[in-house]
């Protein structure tokens, strides 16, 4: 994973700054296909979420993103990962827009197969078990 050249002050920073918009370049495997990504995370409010929501429904944050393949050639999904509080910890919930901005209504239906739903949906199960495993021990580690 690498992410924008303008941005390495902030991924670099000996303390984690507040957030600020950003951009990724990840390559992830989704169903059988190998893709070179570019997310660009922007804030909730930008993505069109009310703070006052947000706080009335116990969100503690949500991480948002426009997604595009081809390193950004081809902006296709929306996301939202939206963290609820839930006691001592938080619950994860994810949403994706599968070719939202997808203008071209043959890419479009190329795309939006049940075939891209499951792959999706496996590739999101994949990076949560990893979540599971990682994130206790990142806890053990950083937690004051």
């Amino acid at each position: 994973m690498s992410y924008a050249k303008k941005d390495r002050p902030y991924f670099t920073a000996p303390a984690q700054p507040p957030f600020r918009a950003n951009t990724h370049f990840p390559v992830e495997k989704i169903g059988a296909l190998v893709l070179p990504l570019r997310i660009d995370f922007v804030s909730p409010e930008d993505f069109g979420f009310s703070r006052q929501a947000m706080d009335e429904n116990g969100v503690a944050r949500i991480v948002c993103g426009h997604v595009g393949a081809m390193y950004g050639l081809v902006r296709h999904t929306e996301m939202a990962h939206i963290l609820k509080q839930d006691g001592d910890g938080y619950v994860l919930i994810s949403r994706f827009w599968l070719g939202k901005t997808l203008k071209n209504p043959v890419i479009r239906k190329a795309m939006l197969t049940a075939k891209t739903a499951k792959g999706m949906a496996e590739h999101c199960c994949l990076e949560y078990r990893r979540l599971a495993q990682i994130l206790p021990v990142l806890y053990e580690q950083y937690a004051q």
